[in-house]
Parts: C-alpha cells; structure tokens; sequence
C-alpha cells in the first residue's frame, strides 16, 4: 500500500510540474549538470558552477558588471517553429539592486531580432522561473530594429537563443541560470480556415491586377515547401471557362539607402495572395483550394479546404492585352488587341554589382564603384529610359539582385526550396515600376554556373579575374 500511494504522488508531482510548464512536451532542455552544454556570452563571462543550483548539483553563472549589460547566448539546435514557450530560473543575489531585470531574444543569421523584455525586475535572494511565450501567435516577442511581426517562418530561421539582464544602478557580482527549456507548442484546435480575406476592389479592369490578401489558421514554417502547404485559386469566367492560379507567400518591406546602399526593413505579418488579370468582361466567380499537411516532424492528419465562391465583375480598361507571338507573322511581337509591339530597349543587368570581380573591373579601367542603391537606382534608369521612348528592358535575377533561391550561406537566402523574400518584394516593385512607366520585362535567370567554365586565354591574362 505504501509503495502504490508513493508510485501515485510521484504521478500526481509529475502531472503537475508539467501543468506548470505549459503542460507541452520539452523539445530541449539545459540542465547544466555536466557542462554549460554550448551557452557563451558576448559581452561577459559564462561558466559552469557548483555556487548555485534550482535542480540538481550545477547551473550557469553568468559574472554582471552593471550597470553595463550581461548576455549569455546559445546556438539553435532545435526547432524553434515548433517550441510554444522557453522557461528558465534566475537566481539574483540579495545584495543586488532591486532592479534588475532580464530579456529574452532570437534571432536568425541575417540578424533579424525578436525579443520580450520583462519590465517587471526579477526577486533577489530566491529562484525565479520566467516563461516567454515564443508560439506564432505569440503577443510577446517584439521586433527590434525592423517591423517585421513574429511567425513560425521567423521561427524555422532562427539560428541564436539569448538571455540578457539589465540594471541601472552600479553592482559586480555574479547572476545564476538554471533549468532553460523549450517546449512544444500546442497542436491547432478547430477546423483548418481561411481569415482576415480581403480583395483588391469588387471591380478590376480587363487584363489588370486582381489581388486577394488572407491567411490561414494553420502554422507554416516553410511556406514554399508544396509537400506542406498548397494553395491554389479557380476563377471561373463568364463564358464557363477557368483558369487555376497558385497563391504565394509574400511578405511587405520599406526601403531607404544607408552609406550608399539600399536596405529593406520587413513590415507586418506575412501573408498569402492570389493575382489573376482577367481577359473577359463580366462577373466572375473564384474560390480557393488549400492542401495543408503538418511537418512531418509533428505528425498529424493532413487537411483539405475548399472555400465558398465568392464574385467580382472584370470592366472595360484601356490595356491593349498580353504581348504575345505575332499570328500574322511569327517574326514580330503584338498585343492581344491586334496592335503590333516593337521593344525599344536595353539590358539593364542589376542596378549595380560591387562583387569582388565586379569592384577589381572598376577599378582597372579607373572608374567609381557604383552605389549599390538598388530599386532607387532603378527608378532613375527605367524613368530616363521612358523619357527616351524606350519600352523594354531586359534584367538579371542574379545572386546579388533579383535571385530568388541561392546559397544559404549569403545574406537573405536560405537555400533551395525557400525563397528570399527580399528578393521577391523587390522583383514586385520592379513590375509595378515598369507599368507605371510604360515599359515591359524580360526577366533572365543567373548563369554563374556557365560563366564559371571559361577557358579563353586572354581572360586566363586578365588583372581582374579574381572570380570569374
């Protein structure tokens, strides 16, 4: 009897303890019994100690000089997208200042930050439990030097966990760490949804821009992984045809140049939509058609969503249409209306290129680097080349432009099969840039792997091929 009423309170402590923590499983846990299992700090020292324990014999201390910040930090090695809350215990001396207090942050390796800071100062003389809550819906974790709204694709590229403390009153001493854990979010209740869905206008002009903006009550970390998520809208027209386009996932950013360059700062939560230009005048019907399959480090039951039709009404526009193959002659270019397009033009590449082959060919033939001032520099080129009559331009998607997929090891990309967003909004800008200026694109794909095989021997010669 007395073995069972053990065996049932040892449960019962359990159960409870797991309450406490947000009654998820522990995707990771620090216990520090062995060592400081890869915590370093950037700004102070980080080492294993016996002086003080919330569990166990061992925990981390972490040496402050305030009122200078302490930080201690650790590598990600766990999937961030699928952790609800991080916990960790604190244990501030009691002849410390009352105000101490501490912040969480990730970030990811393009130094994107989120961060909670708790305003309210962590007690002395006792072990402290803090609990951030990290989910993707999380009111917590705020944007620092950008706009940019948590979500689980922020989450999948985080790459580093830190912990920073802060007082504004003069005290060397020593902070102790205990028991950090990530545990897994709660899995979605409810019905896979469509919300916050709006449209562009109730009515678009034949071949111009209908846009339909919504989300999804699911979590996706990889947006462009079609094995996970598949969105796609069926328009239907009104002479009973139709057309099924792809959503995509975009994400809103604001520009500005900084020492010559251009920087892109996110705004607000990303979100899916669908563009389709219709063709015939009329009411038309659409509806979406979403595919949802849970990580398959998750597990789960893969969804389906098909959303009521809902209408808009295509009206008469000035455009004259596609530009397509000539009928009358496959020689020429024409718009659907009939009307010929001859493109007057030139290849515009990317706005600049300071490349290390690029900055070694300037400075052999004695010019400036250019500034890498990207879309600003192109509303000065395309809107000369309109003021000159010029009706096309031909553009690179290279690696330091318009690029959509590319190493992970650069700056904004991620590899393949994840798209840099930087470089689609950027691409979207170039598109609304040519429509206002009367002009078109021709969009060419990076070709460094050919580039790569010259053998010409003069080129062998050069100064100026460092990189080739």
């Amino acid at each position: 009897m007395r073995t069972v009423r053990f065996v049932t309170i040892a449960l019962l402590f359990a159960l409870a303890f797991r309450s406490a923590a947000g009654g998820a499983e522990a995707l990771k846990r620090w216990r520090f019994e062995y060592d400081v299992e890869g915590w370093t700090s950037s700004d102070s020292n980080v080492s294993w100690s016996a002086d003080r324990a919330a569990e166990g014999g061992y925990g981390l201390k972490l040496d402050v000089d305030f009122p200078q910040p302490a930080t201690m930090l650790c590598p990600v090695n766990f999937d961030v997208d699928l952790v609800g809350r991080v916990s960790y215990n604190v244990f501030v001396p009691e002849d410390a200042p009352e105000s101490v207090k501490t912040l969480l942050f990730l970030k990811d390796k393009d130094g994107l930050w989120f961060q909670h800071f708790v305003e309210k100062p962590i007690p002395r003389g006792t072990w402290h439990s803090v609990v951030v809550d990290i989910s993707s819906s999380s009111p917590q974790l705020r944007p620092s030097g950008h706009h940019a709204q948590w979500s689980s694709v922020h989450a999948r590229r985080s790459i580093l966990l830190g912990l920073k403390f802060f007082c504004d009153k003069e005290y060397k001493g020593s902070i102790y760490v205990d028991n950090v854990e990530a545990r897994r979010v709660s899995p979605p209740t409810g019905p896979l949804r469509v919300i916050d869905l709006r449209e562009s206008a109730p009515e678009t002009g034949r071949y111009e821009k209908f846009e339909v903006t919504f989300d999804i009550n699911r979590d996706v970390a990889n947006p462009f992984d079609p094995d996970h998520i598949r969105i796609d809208a069926t328009f239907e027209d009104p002479e009973n045809k139709t057309r099924t386009v792809p959503a995509f996932y975009y994400q809103d950013f604001v520009r500005r140049v900084v020492n010559e360059r251009e920087e892109l700062t996110h705004v607000g939560q990303g979100v899916w939509k669908v563009r389709y230009a219709p063709v015939v005048e009329g009411p038309h019907t659409y509806y979406l058609t979403i595919h949802y399959t849970p990580d398959r480090r998750t597990g789960g039951e893969a969804e389906q969503l098909v959303t009521g039709k809902r209408k808009f009404i295509c009206v008469p526009s000035d455009s004259k249409g596609f530009i397509r193959v000539c009928k009358k002659d496959p020689n020429y270019f024409s718009f659907d209306s009939g009307d010929w397009f001859y493109p007057i033009g030139h290849n515009v590449h990317s706005p600049s290129d300071d490349t290390p082959r690029a900055v070694a060919i300037q400075k052999h033939i004695g010019k400036d680097i250019l500034a890498n001032t990207g879309t600003f520099e192109c509303d000065r080129i395309f809107g000369k080349m309109a003021e000159s009559g010029e009706n096309f331009a031909e553009v690179w998607m290279c690696s330091w432009w318009l690029e959509l997929e590319w190493l992970a090891e650069w700056r904004h990309f991620n590899g393949l099969n994840d798209y840099s967003l930087f470089a689609a909004w950027r691409l979207d800008y170039l598109v609304d840039l040519a429509k206002e200026k009367g002009m078109y694109l021709h969009l060419t794909i990076d070709n460094h792997g050919q580039a790569s095989t010259w053998t010409d021997p003069e080129w062998e010669n050069n100064p100026y091929n460092e990189i080739n």
